[in-house]
């Protein structure tokens, strides 16, 4: 991928013109996907072993707080109401805190593009306790999702988007189940989806 990618930026360099043609576009876009999909094929690899730690919760949020803000600094996304909802005195809970804030971020970009054309934009991040469980929640007013398709999301290189390579959420699923925790979804077609994680304490 890489040597392509020097042909393609030689070429460009060599016939500036080339640019103009519409396949040029199609041409560097499905580079763009290729140089993705290994990306996410290396981080399926590399995502076998996770480190606990014990994490005092309303930190961890408040650092995942200001890790997230970047993601809605755009025109198109600072229109969307993001809240938070953390239950109170939440005890401390081990688990890897790197691999988690990976999966809260992929679940947070996949609310957002949800929401693209949704009239109403407004995600909700719950952190709450459920019997045994931590739980951390993602609720968009997105276009949510039919069942056919809820079904499949989990599922290696099954996607929606024009740019997607469909590894994203199984990653992310294993990550919690890493953990012996749960990814869970629920999603109702025009109305928004929700993703849990479980982790236990």
């Amino acid at each position: 991928v890489s040597l392509i990618t020097s042909s393609i930026q030689l070429i460009e360099k060599q016939y500036p013109d080339i640019q103009n043609f519409i396949c040029w576009d199609m041409v560097t876009s499905n580079l763009t996907s290729l140089k993705n999909l290994f990306y996410e094929i290396n981080n399926a690899k590399t995502y076998y072993t996770i480190t606990k730690k014990m994490v005092n919760i309303p930190i961890f949020i408040e650092s995942f707080k200001e890790f997230i803000t970047p993601l809605f600094s755009s025109d198109s996304v600072s229109t969307i109401q993001c809240i938070y909802e953390v239950e109170e005195n939440l005890p401390p809970i081990a688990f890897d805190m790197m691999r988690i804030q990976d999966v809260m971020l992929n679940l947070t970009k996949n609310a957002i593009e949800a929401m693209t054309y949704s009239p109403s934009k407004q995600l909700t991040i719950r952190i709450f306790q459920k019997e045994n469980f931590l739980c951390i929640s993602f609720t968009d007013s997105g276009t949510g999702m039919d069942a056919e398709t809820l079904s499949s999301i989990f599922k290696p290189m099954f996607t929606t988007k024009e740019s997607g390579n469909g590894f994203g959420l199984v990653i992310a699923k294993h990550i919690v189940e890493l953990h012996n925790g749960n990814l869970l979804c629920d999603s109702i077609l025009n109305q928004g989806t929700t993703f849990t994680i479980q982790l236990p304490f």
